[in-house]
């Protein structure tokens, strides 16, 4: 771990808004598991992450010195991790043909339960969440994934708490109506279980 990580938040901007030697490193030490595991969460494909992950540090290293109040930078960088896993997300669903995945193309996954039959559900759930709109997609995953707080998603996706409340339920609806039919999924979406986007 690069010695400046150890630094506060208020320490560590005013070394990244001057240029100091090594704090891009001590950045990547302090935030890079936070910013990793989020855009897990979002994404859902191993395979994407460490490309995602360069690009949201090579946004926030250009847009640091935007940052007035050291107390925000936490939040400051959820917000940038999660517009650059929304704009993955736009540009995937752009290139994509077919709104089904061949067995080769299910996505990977985050740590994986050790029960199969979890496994297969979370397999499922990163499959239908890729048809569904990238905004209500990041909000319900926030919320269902991530565990976050409505307060902290709605400052990550610069909105207020009530549209980020809509969008996370138009994304739970969104899946429900996928997941009904299908068969892996079907029979957990039909016993009544939410996930706490109420």
């Amino acid at each position: 771990m690069h010695p400046l990580a150890h630094e506060s938040d208020a320490q560590l901007l005013a070394s990244l808004q001057a240029n100091r030697r090594g704090a891009s490193d001590a950045l990547i030490d302090a935030y890079g598991p936070l910013v990793e595991r989020t855009l897990m969460r979002i994404l859902g494909r191993v395979n994407e992450v460490e490309d995602v992950t360069h690009d949201t540090f090579i946004r926030i290293l250009q847009n640091v010195k935007t940052v007035r109040d050291p107390e925000r930078l936490r939040a400051w960088i959820m917000s940038v991790t999660v517009f650059t896993a929304r704009d993955h997300l736009r540009r995937r669903a752009r290139g994509r043909w077919l709104w089904f995945f061949a067995p080769d193309d299910i996505p990977d996954v985050p740590t994986l339960p050790a029960r199969s039959e979890d496994t297969d559900a979370l397999r499922a759930t990163y499959a239908l969440l890729d048809q569904i709109n990238p905004d209500d997609r990041v909000a319900f995953a926030l919320r269902l994934l991530a565990g976050e707080k409505w307060e902290d998603i709605a400052t990550s996706c610069r909105v207020s708490l009530a549209t980020a409340k809509r969008r996370a339920s138009r994304g739970e609806a969104a899946f429900r109506k996928l997941a009904v039919s299908h068969p892996v999924l079907s029979e957990w979406v039909q016993s009544g279980d939410r996930w706490g986007t109420s």
